[in-house]
């Protein structure tokens, strides 16, 4: 017996098979060797199986989301419509329940997914080698890209504000995001100090605090744009604000060197799709 408590070849045959005949021995070797292939293809094409499976399902939930996020982007969660949102994903509603058994947990999943895309976001741009304050800049372009243009930020962002879904839930995942927001800020602007980028007054204190008038800042023009439904004046918003903010925190020979990189007319970014 082998470890598995099948018996192995050898054994097999030296039990049945009288000494000499090695014709029989052949065919029997190969006849278990056919055996194990078999049952290797079959093993393989159960697993392709299960991988075209899952990647259905994967394609599914990420459709539903999507199709919820512009949903509630455009209805808001009490007024968004599930019938809506199955149509536009171009799904069952049964394929909605076996994801998402009730609407508070598909909006839950879009607001999940949305916090997800900002940890993602923030070691992309961490991973480019940028200085801190060229990769704050990088961050911030970033931001204002999904903001505007990523139906899952959006969507996700608009429930969050939703003052008719407000609940410890909600209350809990707007605070990760924002406080996410400013701990990225101002790690940068603590490796930007420790580079000799800032202005010495600037210490710890006045960077934390810094951080949240950037965060703020920028979602205070968001929450203007979007009611307004000037979207696409974000871009220059934000850029007026660092326009304002740069000279005032940044060291001259780095302000140099931003200044002739042109920076001010920078591409606007594209829609940024999932």
């Amino acid at each position: 017996m082998d470890a598995s408590g099948r018996g192995t070849a050898s054994v097999d045959l030296g039990a049945t098979i009288p000494p000499g005949d090695h014709t029989s021995i052949k065919r029997a070797s190969v006849d278990r060797a056919s055996v194990d292939r078999a049952s290797g293809d079959r093993a393989s094409g159960d697993r392709a199986s299960g991988d075209q499976t899952l990647a259905r399902a994967r394609a599914t939930r990420q459709a539903l989301l999507i199709a919820a996020a512009e949903q509630f982007y455009t209805a808001g969660y009490h007024a968004g419509s599930l019938r809506e949102i199955v149509t536009n994903a171009g799904v069952t509603k049964g394929a909605l329940y076996f994801h998402f058994p009730h609407k508070r947990a598909l909006a839950d999943a879009v607001i999940t997914e949305m916090n997800a895309i900002w940890t993602e976001m923030v070691a992309d741009v961490t991973a480019h080698g940028l200085d801190p304050l060229a990769a704050l800049l990088a961050l911030s372009d970033q931001v204002v890209a999904h903001l505007v243009g990523d139906p899952i930020v959006r969507g996700g962002t608009r429930l969050l504000h939703d003052p008719l879904l407000r609940s410890g839930h909600t209350a809990a995942a707007a605070a990760h995001q924002y406080e996410y927001g400013e701990a990225a800020v101002a790690i940068q602007l603590a490796a930007a100090a420790a580079a000799g980028l800032l202005v010495p007054c600037l210490a710890d204190p006045q960077r934390a605090q810094l951080a949240q008038s950037v965060i703020a800042t920028i979602t205070g023009h968001h929450m203007i744009c979007d009611l307004t439904g000037a979207d696409t004046e974000l871009w220059d918003r934000v850029t007026a604000m660092w326009q304002d903010l740069l000279p005032m925190i940044a060291t001259d020979p780095w302000l140099e060197h931003w200044r002739t990189s042109n920076w001010a007319h920078r591409p606007h970014p594209r829609m940024v799709r999932p």
